[in-house]
């Protein structure tokens, strides 16, 4: 009987195992707090804690740049307001 290296057949199989670890946290809440969270939660169609995690992200994350000013950034352009300008002040009568 011929095994499966002599008949040129082979497998081979490659595993990757990843573990991460999250905090666990306890909190108590009101309960109309409560019952806003998990409204809210159902309205995302996420988990309770997928949608307090997200919130307490934003929450705490260092302040983002408004949109507006992004969008300017990235294309350049915008509809801004384009301030008068006037005329410099004449070199000799700054002190």
């Amino acid at each position: 009987m011929k095994n499966r290296s002599d008949v040129g057949y082979s497998c081979h199989l490659y595993f990757a195992n990843y573990t991460w670890y999250m905090g666990q946290l306890t909190i108590y809440l009101p309960d109309d707090v409560e019952a806003v969270i998990k409204r809210n939660a159902r309205a995302a169609d996420t988990s309770v804690s997928a949608y307090v995690t997200r919130v307490l992200a934003r929450e705490t994350s260092p302040p983002r740049w408004p949109k507006a000013l992004l969008d300017v950034l990235d294309q350049g352009s915008a509809d801004l307001e384009v301030p008068d300008d006037p005329p410099p002040e004449d070199a000799d009568r700054m002190p």
